[in-house]
């Protein structure tokens, strides 16, 4: 399945209240960015399309490591700490 934003396909960006601070920061940049492509609208809550930012903090994995998944329709954005959480955003 596709991963789809665009002016007549509202997005919202979802992630947890235990997200650090450069993780909050950088997911409202994200947001501010496709306002400013999109418009006001493509960050409607009840969105059709999501993007899910989560921290995993995965012991085994490398640090400042992330990766990006379409599943179900919605972008994952995932990273082993909060840098590469981070750097999974501004991707």
């Amino acid at each position: 399945m596709d991963f789809v934003v665009g002016r007549n396909r509202p997005c919202a960006v979802v992630y947890g209240e235990n997200e650090s601070e450069a993780v909050k920061i950088a997911a409202e940049n994200l947001k501010e960015d496709l306002k400013k492509v999109f418009g006001e609208h493509v960050l409607e809550e009840a969105a059709p399309t999501k993007i899910y930012i989560e921290t995993i903090c995965d012991a085994g994995a490398h640090k400042e490591q992330y990766r990006m998944q379409v599943r179900g329709g919605a972008l994952y954005l995932e990273g082993s700490d909060r840098r590469g959480t981070v750097y999974g955003i501004y991707e």
